[in-house]
């Protein structure tokens, strides 16, 4: 048995720059326009020893933080953690519960919207093509949230193993496929093939406008919403909020949408449920060149992009709230919608 396999093959992602990009914000995009993304291989952990979330081995390297984010980075960082977590393996030295084979797709942010669904199932999506049928294991946490298991329903994902926290599982033979692409961009045929295993066979024309609200999230919410909601309703566009729908109304309700409208949060992750060819519009900070996330996945998955730009009252963009000047996000608006 190869203890590495390779599921995806390198290559250069070349991303289509916004519509309505402006030569002023050419800095904003123009290093995320041509992206090498690295092969990926399906690495073979053997004897692993699942503990506090954590893969490690009674063997070098010990912990395994460059496949699942799981320790700190840095080689004495990486050193401290790896004493601790053999420390804490020699205290849980009771009888482990035993596993044969099962698949490692999580790291440490897995449980947030975006990154189950950019960074975890695409793993899983890729991994699947040389272990098809093997379990896949998560915390019981992270199996129970609602996101996470109407996913796993809709790709026809059953066959898992779950743990509690404080449990010591050893895995004889634990696959873990390496990340895709640097968190923020995408295998692109990789997340496409996801797309598609999303679709409904049965939908009919996508042709709906939805503008994601975050008037009731703690950050990145618009300063002056009511004036945004009133643009939304002249052009036709409904205002929702995710918070409010189940996770399988949130999928409905995006397989019939054309134009996805959000400030940068992880309501624009729902994408992913549209037809190919849809319209996203993103409202984000002026001036950030960091946060491309939604950008990336937009060019990945054929749908075109545009932005409009808000000054923001905090310098990081997960902190901040935003006040979106009305005339300009209109004008985005006619151009695209009209």
């Amino acid at each position: 048995m190869n203890d590495r396999v390779r599921i995806t093959e390198g290559y250069i992602s070349k991303r289509r720059p916004p519509l309505n990009l402006a030569a002023r914000d050419r800095g904003l995009f123009e290093h995320e326009l041509r992206k090498t993304i690295p092969d990926a291989e399906l690495v073979l952990i053997r004897d692993a020893h699942i503990l506090d979330d954590v893969v490690l081995t009674t063997y070098a390297p010990f912990t395994y933080d460059r496949l699942t984010y799981a320790t700190p980075t840095g080689m004495k960082a990486a050193a401290r953690s790896s004493l601790h977590y053999l420390a804490r393996l020699r205290l849980a030295a009771k009888r482990p519960r035993k596993v044969e084979e099962a698949l490692w797709i999580t790291d440490r942010v897995a449980g947030g919207y975006f990154h189950w669904f950019a960074d975890a199932l695409c793993r899983l999506n890729a991994a699947r093509k040389e272990k098809p049928r093997i379990p896949f294991m998560l915390s019981e946490e992270l199996a129970t949230c609602a996101y996470v298991r109407g996913s796993l329903e809709l790709l026809g994902e059953h066959d898992l193993v779950t743990y509690r926290p404080e449990e010591h599982v050893l895995v004889r033979s634990l696959w873990v496929p390496q990340h895709l692409a640097r968190t923020g961009n995408f295998n692109d045929p990789v997340l496409r093939d996801l797309q598609k295993r999303f679709e409904d066979p049965l939908s009919t024309d996508a042709d709906g406008r939805v503008f994601v609200s975050r008037s009731k999230a703690p950050t990145r919410r618009i300063l002056n919403d009511t004036e945004v909601v009133a643009i939304m309703r002249d052009h036709g566009v409904a205002v929702v909020h995710m918070e409010d729908l189940t996770f399988e109304e949130q999928v409905a309700l995006m397989r019939r949408t054309r134009t996805l409208i959000g400030t940068h949060g992880a309501g624009l992750t729902n994408m992913l449920f549209m037809p190919p060819g849809g319209q996203i519009l993103e409202i984000r900070a002026a001036g950030d060149a960091h946060n491309n996330c939604y950008f990336t996945m937009a060019s990945a998955l054929d749908h075109t992009y545009r932005y409009v730009l808000g000054e923001a009252n905090h310098p990081l963009t997960q902190l901040a709230d935003l006040h979106v000047d009305p005339e300009a996000l209109d004008a985005a608006m006619r151009i695209m919608l009209h």
